[in-house]
């Protein structure tokens, strides 16, 4: 794992890091592990954003937020050993049309042919908040998200994937079951 430091990046690419996405995105703090501290102001709930009453699912949602929000910070960083702790030990994972089974197929695929992980790589993975669906029935939850990965060198939009991933709660923990993904939006 490397980092990419703030000072390489053209003024584009910190403006991208600082600014643009704080209001755009879910997965605002993510860059801001890869690229140092990033400026985006901290801010405090307001009545408004506290519901009124809980549902039961919200906790799950957040958990399952949390598990995405995981997923990109392993892809931004190249944290491999990150992302395999989200996945089930029997998981499987589609891309385009290959299929891999259990966690050593799903890791030697991100490993070797991801092009977010390839060391050359300087990728920020970012999901635009409307891009993200989620259903949670009991311990099974389905999510649908789209990513978008930018070099942030240079904050050309490099590759766009969209997924379809089942979740299982597990001793009160979301893991990935299974993830289809490809090149092309799935949530047109």
């Amino acid at each position: 794992m490397h980092l990419i430091r703030r000072a390489s990046m053209n003024p584009s690419a910190r403006w991208l890091v600082g600014m643009g996405m704080a209001a755009a995105l879910v997965i605002t703090f993510v860059v801001g592990h890869r690229m140092g501290s990033a400026a985006m102001p901290a801010q405090q709930p307001t009545q408004a954003d506290v519901p009124a009453e809980e549902d039961p699912q919200d906790e799950d949602i957040v958990k399952i937020y949390a598990v995405l929000t995981t997923f990109h910070r392993a892809a931004t960083n190249q944290a491999l050993d990150l992302l395999m702790s989200l996945w089930t030990e029997v998981a499987t994972f589609s891309f385009r049309d290959e299929t891999y089974t259990g966690k050593a197929q799903i890791r030697d695929w991100f490993a070797h042919e991801a092009g977010p992980f390839r060391p050359e790589h300087y990728w920020i993975a970012l999901t635009p908040l409307p891009l993200i669906r989620i259903d949670v029935s009991g311990d099974r939850a389905t999510v649908q998200f789209e990513t978008h990965y930018v070099d942030a060198v240079t904050t050309v939009m490099k590759f766009q994937m969209a997924a379809r991933a089942t979740l299982v709660r597990s001793a009160g923990r979301w893991l990935i079951r299974g993830m289809n993904a490809g090149g092309t939006s799935l949530l047109q």
